[in-house]
């Protein structure tokens, strides 16, 4: 896939220290209340219109509050990504662009999505690839604020985007952890969201040295769909 080539151009967004576990039930709450200053509409208008001015705290909200949402889907997948993916790797960038543009109407905070949106926009010198890049950078920092033991995230393919932008190869799916028993990672715990714990045994890519990383899958099982 070209998003892991593609993230090395996200490597200069600071890395930040774990940080405490996001609070689902407190953001189900916030997005979902159309009194409440972070109902999810605001937030994401904000996120498109202004990401230069775009809190860590609404990053959070935004991101985990995504799964509360009437636009919900766990997975991108349809003829419209099929079209997408088709144009990207023939190179064909403007057509790309055309398809993506639609899938972000459906789904404007898919991780993977934007990132190569990033690429495309890029490559056609549209203006639009530095804005696009700041987009990521606050999804990346809302992962990156609620902790990396485990990372939380709301799709299978953001484990392999955050191993990618923090510089880690995958050896191994799976893997167990010797000094850390996967039965002591904590997990979350809340109405209606389930959580599958990911374990990789990586390779750090600056350092050479292989080592541990745990990922817990979010879903809302409410609103999840199986292709």
């Amino acid at each position: 896939m070209p998003q892991f080539r593609l993230l090395t151009v996200f490597l200069f967004i600071a890395h930040i220290s774990a940080g405490q576990q996001p609070d689902l039930m407190k953001i189900k709450a916030a997005v979902t209340d159309s009194s409440n200053a972070y109902i999810y509409p605001k937030l994401l208008n904000e996120f498109l219109l202004e990401p230069d001015y775009y809190s860590g705290e609404k990053g959070t909200y935004l991101y985990y509050g995504y799964m509360f949402s009437p636009q919900y889907k766990a997975m991108l997948y349809g003829k419209e990504v099929d079209k997408f993916d088709k144009y990207l790797n023939s190179k064909r960038y403007a057509k790309a662009i055309e398809a993506g543009e639609k899938l972000l109407m459906e789904n404007p905070i898919n991780l993977g999505l934007l990132i190569r949106m990033s690429h495309c926009y890029k490559e056609t010198g549209d203006p639009k690839a530095e804005k696009t890049q700041k987009l990521v950078g606050i999804l990346m920092r809302a992962v990156r604020d609620n902790g990396n033991r485990p990372y939380k995230v709301i799709s299978v393919s953001d484990e392999y985007i955050m191993m990618s932008a923090e510089g880690l190869t995958g050896v191994a799916r799976g893997a167990k952890d010797s000094s850390e028993a996967s039965d002591k990672i904590p997990r979350t715990e809340a109405q209606g969201i389930s959580a599958m714990l990911d374990s990789w045994e990586v390779k750090d890519n600056r350092t050479n040295e292989t080592k541990i990383v745990h990922f817990e899958v979010l879903y809302n099982n409410s609103s999840f769909k199986i292709p």
